[in-house]
């Protein structure tokens, strides 16, 4: 059975990979993920590194709920994970891709995905966190902007963190960044790591 009272849990020490193995039905020879341990503290960054085809997405859609693991478990503060329903795990979860999709819409609609009655202290506070602070106030605190399709009216590192007020709107308890500042200049990349690590005390 379910454990149904997901929003009641919070996790107060790590999220553990435990003995985790996993290959795709279609190549059940090619292990992807073989005996994997990996521990997740809370308030921590945590960063999976590796080449090209070493398993790193496989490792995040494990986490994410989108696969399950051939063996091995997932535990939350030692609860295991498989108690839990997946779509009650996944509103726990913040994701920012890299390759964020915007609409050619106002600032509020794409950080909201078109909520009916968006917060505007939460739409304000997840700008703030993901380093938009300056971008808002020089367009005159103007939640309504339109940002273009593709958000062609704004650069590539204030399109990102659109993506990252995105998922910090949602209050998640866990975030995942998927190489999401690959395509962004050092200086810019820098920017907004440091800004992460200012907000992960509740992370």
């Amino acid at each position: 059975k379910f454990t149904n009272n997901l929003d009641k849990i919070s996790i107060k020490k790590n999220i553990l990979l435990k003995d985790v193995n996993f290959y795709y039905s279609n190549d059940p020879n090619k292990i992807v993920l073989d005996n994997i341990n990996l521990e997740v503290k809370k308030n921590k960054v945590t960063g999976i590194f590796g080449p090209s085809g070493s398993g790193k997405t496989s490792c995040l859609n494990i986490l994410l709920g989108f696969l399950e693991p051939k063996s091995g478990e997932i535990l939350l503060d030692n609860l295991e994970k498989k108690l839990i329903n997946n779509y009650q795990w996944m509103k726990k979860i913040g994701y920012v891709s890299q390759f964020t999709f915007l609409f050619d819409d106002t600032l509020t609609n794409n950080i909201s995905m078109f909520e009916e009655k968006p917060n505007k202290k939460k739409l304000i506070n997840s700008l703030y966190k993901a380093g938009l602070k300056d971008f808002f106030e020089k367009n005159n605190n103007n939640l309504d902007i339109i940002i273009g399709e593709k958000g062609s009216k704004i650069s590539g590192g204030e399109a990102q963190r659109i993506g990252l007020a995105r998922a910090l709107y949602r209050e998640p308890e866990i975030l995942i960044l998927d190489e999401f500042t690959s395509s962004l200049d050092i200086d810019t990349e820098k920017e907004i790591i440091n800004n992460i690590d200012k907000i992960k005390e509740n992370l």
